[in-house]
């Protein structure tokens, strides 16, 4: 695997980074997003060098796998991914969830198994050093999860996986846990971000 730069983000909201340098895929390559950010309730995702974390809008869906030791929760992690593919205003889309692990240079959403884990999720997010587009996005689950709300623990991981971050704790937004489905406030976010004139596809070619 490449030495991509490394985002952790777990459900607390902590995060360090560690970019992808040298040989970058070609999907990464382009100029960084330089679009004026709107003011939004649930804020994108940045890098510790401000770069907006977006995946790159080439016409196909990102691939989504899973570890089969999380083969028992499979129908949990589809639902999660549905439900943010279901934001009709959005270009981007992931495809359907398939067990094992994605090859070296596949670009994807890894859901894996951490027994060892401390939190219900974590996320570790790798993309383009220069751009901001996301590459690998793996997402480490407990099993079986510490809380009762296991799908709002999902929602937050694909939601980190599709490139927000976490609002204030008043505004109502699955990325603040909870809830069964992206609200109004994730809703505009993402459609800012991958709608019909995508944020950052307009300026990093």
């Amino acid at each position: 695997m490449r030495n991509l730069p490394l985002i952790v983000l777990v459900a607390a909201g902590c995060m360090t980074e560690d970019p992808l340098e040298a040989s970058e895929p070609e999907a990464l390559q382009g100029t960084a997003c330089e679009a004026e950010e709107p003011a939004l309730a649930v804020p994108l995702s940045h890098s510790d060098s401000g770069l907006v974390l977006h995946w790159h809008l080439p016409g196909e869906c990102v691939p989504t796998r899973f570890d089969p030791a999380l083969e028992h929760r499979a129908a949990e992690l589809q639902a999660a991914i549905d439900v943010w593919n279901d934001i009709s205003c959005s270009q981007l889309c992931f495809a359907p969830l398939v067990g094992g692990e994605p090859s070296g240079d596949e670009r994807a959403v890894y859901f894996q198994l951490d027994p060892s884990a401390e939190v219900d999720a974590a996320v570790t997010t790798r993309f383009g050093a220069k751009t901001g587009r996301l590459w690998r996005v793996e997402v480490w689950l407990a099993d079986p999860p510490d809380g009762d709300d296991d799908l709002g623990d999902l929602l937050w991981s694909m939601g980190r996986a599709v490139g927000l971050a976490s609002p204030p704790k008043e505004t109502i937004s699955a990325m603040n846990g909870g809830g069964e489905t992206p609200t109004e406030a994730d809703i505009e976010t993402v459609c800012t971000l991958y709608g019909d004139t995508p944020l950052c596809e307009s300026t990093a070619r």
